[in-house]
């Protein structure tokens, strides 16, 4: 259950890289790029946090011969 839980984190938190980044770079005045790209930022440190955490757990289950 956890793990579903980081997984479903992290495709969210990807997605909001991608929406906000793409919102941001298509954005025509400061005021609205600065919050997208916070928000973009948030998306990316997300899922640069959850993927390591799940390829861990991943690894460690191969090796332990878990499901």
């Amino acid at each position: 259950m956890k793990t579903t839980l980081i997984a479903l984190v992290a495709v969210i938190a990807w997605c909001g890289l991608w929406a906000f980044g793409a919102l941001a770079v298509t954005a025509s005045d400061a005021a609205k790029i600065i919050p997208l790209m916070l928000v973009a930022f948030a998306g990316m440190v997300g899922g640069s946090l959850a993927t390591p955490w799940l390829q861990r757990r991943y690894d460690r289950d191969l090796l332990t011969g878990e499901v």
